[in-house]
């Protein structure tokens, strides 16, 4: 019977030929589909994607913020969309028409939302995106996800300016710290000898409070000494009054010393004339600087010392007849002519009488009056000399009186203008006296106030200012401690921050790029899936391979056998061996067909074609087994099956976040073992002998049950009983 089906098989051309097309429909079914989608995320860069820039640049800290211009920019040397730029209205009926499958639209405020960091309320920058899914979901989905990652990469690029600013900020800030930490330790100084300065006000305070007693007893004093001047006071506005009269007097009396003065000096200007004149006079009788004087003395001595030789040389006896003598005589001068003689020896001519005695002694009394002549003379100089050094004198002493009258004068207009301002005083001092002795009085009864409240207070004050200067001295002792604690916690916060202000422009730039993007992913993959065409193989090759057997076991007479079968086992394994050979060439076929057509490298080749042929003839084993027992009813059941299958293995979407009912079928369906087997050698995962098992348990599970119908229905074939099969060929369900 083997040899009759293949025999039939090649002698049936039209059989072969659909045998060979079923062999081919897994490939066809992988290859097209798979190829339509093999590698969609790789080509994403072709979706045409409009952009539309209305953002107006902004400033933050000094730095001038163009976002939009920039995101624009970037977008046109970005390959993960096709970034087109045309004006809005024809992005607006590009994306209707299906042209664009998405519209990025940057706002006027986008740049000035990113400016406001340090805005009281600050605006989030919005970029907006519109879709049409209508004309595609997968590319809007798609524009979606790209969407997120220029996302990513706009919040970056914010982030890298707001970190920059922050890092400037924080550089300043450290600087601040820096004298911050300067300030505290002045602080912490001045803590010190604030400490210092409430213990010497606490003896501030003691003294004070002493003083307060003395202050106390101060007032009562000036209390007191208040009344007795309020006593006093009491006459004053009519001594005022009476010291104003005297003022007025005192005017009076000024003006006649005034007036007195004006005839001084004119007495005094007569009086310096006639000494003028008194000088010039003596000093012609003295002669210049006394010359004349002292000729005058000079020949009054000539004449006395003359005399007094002749009357020595008469005494001696001297024989001689006449006698020489060099006299001089000067004539008596009146007391105002001023006029001299000069008196010699060839002047005079003595007769000597016949008596010497008498001679001598008229000589004797010549001589005594020239002597007291000579004296005379020199009485007379020296009264000349000294009335004219008297003269001299009297001039000066009258130009100094004529000053001292000048100044006198001078002086009497200063006193006038003072006796003025003293009456004006005087006056106001009148009117003002009532007043004063008011306000005396008040100060005498402020004072009592003062002494008898002020005082009291003061003393009281006293004792809580030294109360609250022992509260203020514990105070300082905690506040010693608390800055000497922050000037140690500054001095380490300045340490940690002057990486701020000290490091350099690289340091602070590398401190922004990790502020701006702070964690890399570094990825590894366990397994390696080239493209979306590998990922989606095991699911579809699955589905392929139960397709073909379908089509084979619909188109291939599998229940048809010449006469009647000898034995049932015999009739299964003619079948089977075209089946089983079909369902291997169909996982043969549909491995070279994506390699050929759709660059399928998985990276278990030989673990992918054996799971394919295991696969391929376990599905027709159930195949094989529903179709001859119940015919169409069983291909149908089966193509029902495939349906439970697509949903239950999660063969596109993972398990987790499938539907609600996927668990309660995804171990029950061949597909989870076949997709879950495919997935591990195409990507090199792990071990697939445990779904090798269950599909070998799946075969011979249902070749045992097929074998089992054959042998029962070729058992009733040779009784002569009605099949199954018979009865749905009848009702023209076979």
């Amino acid at each position: 019977m083997l040899r009759q089906e293949w025999k039939k098989l090649f002698s049936n051309k039209i059989l072969l030929v659909v045998t060979a097309a079923v062999i081919i429909i897994p490939a066809i079914y992988t290859t097209l589909f798979l190829g339509s989608m093999w590698d969609p995320y790789g080509n994403v860069g072709k979706l045409p994607v409009a952009v539309v820039n209305h953002d107006r640049p902004a400033v933050l800290d000094g730095r001038t913020l163009h976002i939009g211009k920039d995101l624009a920019e970037e977008l046109k040397g970005n390959d993960s969309l096709d970034f087109c730029f045309p004006s809005e209205e024809d992005a607006e009926k590009g994306l209707e028409t299906g042209r664009y499958y998405m519209v990025i639209t940057i706002p006027e405020d986008f740049s000035e939302n990113a400016a406001a960091l340090t805005a009281p309320s600050p605006e989030k920058m919005v970029l907006q995106f519109k879709t049409n899914p209508g004309t595609n979901y997968i590319a809007s989905k798609m524009g979606e996800t790209a969407m997120k990652e220029l996302k990513n990469s706009i919040r970056e690029e914010v982030t890298r300016s707001y970190a920059q600013v922050m890092i400037d900020k924080a550089a300043e800030a450290a600087d601040g710290v820096a004298q911050a930490v300067g300030g505290i330790q002045n602080l912490d100084a001045g803590a010190s000898s604030l400490a210092g300065g409430i213990a010497e006000a606490g003896e501030g305070g003691e003294k004070l409070a002493s003083g307060t007693a003395a202050a106390d007893e101060s007032m009562v004093s000036l209390s007191k000494g208040l009344s007795v001047l309020e006593e006093k006071t009491s006459g004053l506005p009519a001594a005022a009054s009476a010291l104003d009269e005297g003022a007025g007097a005192l005017t009076d009396g000024a003006q006649s010393i005034s007036q007195g003065l004006d005839t001084l000096s004119s007495g005094v200007s007569d009086l310096q004339e006639g000494a003028d004149t008194l000088s010039a006079g003596l000093n012609a009788v003295t002669g210049e600087e006394g010359a004349r004087s002292a000729q005058l003395r000079s020949g009054a001595a000539a004449l006395r010392d003359a005399l007094g030789a002749i009357v020595s040389t008469m005494s001696a006896g001297d024989s001689r007849s006449a006698a020489t003598a060099d006299s001089s005589a000067a004539a008596a001068a009146d007391s105002g002519s001023g006029d001299t003689a000069d008196i010699g020896p060839a002047d005079i001519t003595v007769s000597i009488p016949g008596d010497l005695s008498g001679l001598i002694a008229e000589l004797s009394a010549v001589q005594q009056q020239a002597a007291a002549l000579s004296q005379g003379i020199d009485a007379y100089t020296a009264g000349a000399d000294a009335a004219a050094d008297a003269g001299l004198q009297l001039a000066a002493g009258v130009t100094q009186l004529r000053a001292g009258v000048d100044s006198l004068k001078s002086g009497m207009s200063d006193l006038n203008g003072g006796i003025i301002s003293l009456r004006s005083g005087t006056s106001s001092l009148a009117e003002s006296a009532p007043a004063l002795t008011e306000g005396i009085t008040q100060a005498a009864s402020g004072a009592e106030q003062i002494q008898q409240q002020g005082t009291l207070a003061l003393r009281r004050g006293a004792a809580d200012l030294d109360n609250g200067l022992g509260r203020l001295g514990e105070g300082a002792a905690d506040l010693k401690n608390g800055t000497s604690l922050l000037a140690s916690e500054a001095a380490r916060i300045s340490s940690e921050t002057a990486v701020f202000s000290d490091g350099s422009r690289e340091q602070r730039d590398e401190t922004v790029d990790m502020f701006a993007a702070p964690l890399e992913i570094e990825e590894e993959q366990v397994t390696y899936v080239a493209d979306n065409g590998h990922a989606m193989a095991p699911y579809m090759m699955s589905v392929g391979l139960w397709v073909g057997c379908i089509a084979f076991c619909l188109m291939y007479p599998l229940t048809s056998c010449p006469g009647k079968p000898g034995s049932g086992v015999k009739w299964w394994l003619s079948k089977a061996s075209v089946l089983a050979v079909t369902a291997v060439l169909q996982a043969v076929v549909m491995l070279g067909a994506l390699a050929f057509f759709d660059g399928f490298e998985p990276e278990r080749a030989a673990l992918t074609a054996l799971t394919a042929c295991t696969a391929s003839v376990a599905f027709m084993s159930v195949m094989y087994f529903f179709t001859s027992l119940l015919g169409r009813v069983g291909s149908f059941l089966m193509l029902v099956f495939m349906v439970v299958q697509l949903a239950g293995s999660a063969g596109t979407y993972p398990l987790e976040i499938s539907g609600s009912f996927v668990p309660y079928l995804h171990k029950w369906v061949p597909f989870t073992y076949t997709v879950t087997a495919f997935r591990s050698t195409i990507s090199g995962g792990e071990d697939i002998s445990g779904c090798l098992l269950f599909l070998l348990a799946l075969t011979v599970i249902f070749t045992v049950l097929t074998v089992l119908e054959f042998r029962i229905r070729a058992a009733r074939i040779g009784r002569g009983d009605r099949t199954l099969i018979g009865w749905l060929e009848a009702h023209g369900l076979a």
